[in-house]
């Protein structure tokens, strides 16, 4: 998530806006690795207005050029947010 993000950067996490289905475009959310669910990634929301499954969302992360997400494996659950 460089640059938004960097090593030694303290996070405060939040359960609610999952809990209560009030994810939004453009939020940062930890979610499971794709690959391995063991790890944890932090990735931008980028939701569809036109989805018509709402509890699949698109993640990406902030180095377009190397980041693994939602462009190489499609849209995620909301269960691994």
């Amino acid at each position: 998530m460089q640059p938004t993000i960097n090593n030694g950067d303290i996070l405060f996490i939040s359960t609610l806006p999952v809990l209560f289905n009030r994810i939004k475009d453009k939020d940062i959310v930890v979610a499971k690795g794709y690959t391995n669910k063991d790890h944890v990634v932090c990735k931008w929301v980028y939701l569809d207005r036109d989805q018509q499954n709402t509890n699949l969302v698109w993640l990406e992360g902030d180095n377009k050029q190397n980041s693994f997400d939602s462009r190489n494996y499609g849209f995620v659950h909301k269960d691994f947010i």
